[in-house]
């Protein structure tokens, strides 16, 4: 649900009154008025017949509703909200205690047009939300979220904003909602770099689509709501985001539609992380050592590997493990030459962890479920 809330009372008194900055008051409506009556300010009527202020958020959804709050004693004249046009066309809800019931209407040029549409014999409550809500073509009428009266079906206009109603009867506030037209509705929790994943959505097209996240992207095919693909790991010398990462934000795109989603990103089984803090980089035992020499900035940087045998890497760039073998990992440097960049590297590691050499010799390398895999590279233990 998305919109906006004008509260009342937090307007200055003024008769007539003028919208406040994001709303509108139709041309063909009359002049409206804030004033206190009990202990609120209120929206209500100044003008010979209607007064309405509508929000300028266009309410672009399947869903769309207006809402608005009842005073704490319902006037016997009437009042409502509206879902209608640039123009003032559309329909309202009206509500008084004189009738003691709710009844739509249409709405031309800002002003009341024609007899009621339907009509509810329901008591008007003290401080009750009223509600017009539009779903596709259907109209329903709802007090403290319980829909009273029937649906009142019609396709004659097509309203994008929300609005206030008075024709002498109080209000104390206005909100616009709508859900979404275009909704991501479920996707693989967690997603995680390399494997599959699927998902559903609804409202978009079928056809090519895009769902991305964190500066990665990739392409997806929708097929009655549907889709699939397989998370991005990381690419040599390309942007890549640090993980783990909780309840990122997913998104979908397709054309101008998109809808998002939250899914937390991890990386592959087996493969481990380490955050370098203070890495050692004078000493070329350790692994912070090649990464500055290669020219990058080892401090605050992220390393990511698969390890071998018991092995075990601390935040300063030392390994600890039992038998040698080549450690095979990508670097990302958080500041400085490449940041925000991975960069394949592989280590020989000897027995204890010193590291023996280190360097920089793939141009590709991808993630597999067993770790890292690159044409002619051997490694040990993995």
């Amino acid at each position: 649900m998305a919109g906006n809330i004008l509260d009342f009372n937090t307007l200055p008194e003024l008769n007539p009154a003028t919208p406040p900055s994001g709303y509108t008051k139709p041309a063909g409506a009359d002049a409206a008025r804030i004033g206190t009556i009990g202990s609120f300010k209120l929206f209500y009527l100044s003008g010979a017949a209607q007064a309405i202020w509508y929000d300028n958020l266009s309410l672009t959804g399947t869903v769309i509703s207006a809402k608005g709050v009842l005073p704490v004693t319902v006037s016997s004249s009437a009042v409502g909200v509206c879902l209608i046009d640039a123009s003032g066309n559309g329909l309202m809800v009206l509500t008084s205690t004189s009738t003691n019931n709710f009844r739509i209407f249409a709405v031309a040029n800002g002003q009341l047009s024609g007899s009621a549409l339907m009509t509810a014999s329901v008591t008007p409550l003290s401080n009750a939300e009223i509600e017009l809500r539009k779903t596709n073509n259907d109209y329903e009428v709802f007090q403290n979220g319980i829909k009273v009266g029937t649906t009142y079906t019609t396709a004659s206009y097509t309203p994008t904003f929300a609005g206030a109603v008075s024709r002498g009867g109080q209000l104390r506030s206005l909100e616009s909602e709508y859900i979404a037209a275009f909704t991501l509705d479920t996707l693989t929790d967690p997603l995680v770099a390399g494997s599959a994943f699927s998902g559903t959505c609804t409202g978009f097209a079928d056809g090519a689509a895009t769902l991305s996240s964190n500066g990665l992207s990739v392409a997806v095919t929708i097929a009655s709501g549907a889709f699939s693909g397989t998370w991005p790991q990381a690419v040599d010398a390309q942007p890549y985001p640090t993980l783990p990462k909780t309840a990122q934000t997913i998104t979908l795109t397709q054309g101008a539609d998109t809808a998002t989603i939250t899914s937390d990103l991890e990386l592959p089984a087996g493969m481990e992380v380490v955050n370098l803090v203070s890495p050692i980089t004078n000493d070329d035992t350790y692994l912070g050592y090649y990464f500055e020499q290669d020219g990058f900035t080892a401090e605050g940087a992220q390393f990511v590997f698969t390890p071998y045998s018991d092995l075990t890497m601390a935040a300063d760039g030392g390994v600890e493990v039992t038998g040698e073998g080549n450690l095979i990992g990508y670097f990302i440097p958080a500041t400085g030459t490449g940041a925000g960049n991975a960069y394949y590297y592989t280590f020989q590691i000897s027995d204890g962890g010193a590291v023996v050499s280190g360097g920089r010799p793939l141009t590709s390398v991808g993630l597999t479920s067993s770790g890292l895999t690159s044409l002619g590279l051997t490694s040990v233990g993995l």
